[in-house]
């Protein structure tokens, strides 16, 4: 996400605690077996399970790409009308 999107909610949202648990929390064994029956998660896991070139058709790169923008896309909207309402405009309907 662009950072014109973010540097509002920053400068609004100070006291905001954004904790890293994911960094924390281990993949299940069993989730990590399922996965390891994808041959293209396989590639993904490998170093050098794929080419340059090939990274921007893996599914796992446009399921990403995907989801990410319909996040994205929330967020934006999300922000742009609670910075409405902070700024005492009206929000569209």
């Amino acid at each position: 996400m662009p950072p014109y999107v973010f540097e509002p909610l920053f400068q609004r949202c100070e006291d905001l605690d954004f904790q890293e648990e994911i960094l924390y929390d281990d993949v299940p064994e069993e989730v990590l077996y399922k996965l390891s029956k994808i041959p293209y998660v396989l590639q993904s896991w490998d170093e050098n399970g794929m080419e340059i070139d090939q990274f921007n058709a893996h599914p796992a790169t446009i399921a990403t790409a995907e989801t990410f923008s319909k996040a994205s896309d929330g967020l934006e909207k999300y922000v742009g009308e609670r910075m409405a309402v902070v700024a005492g405009k009206a929000v569209p309907a």
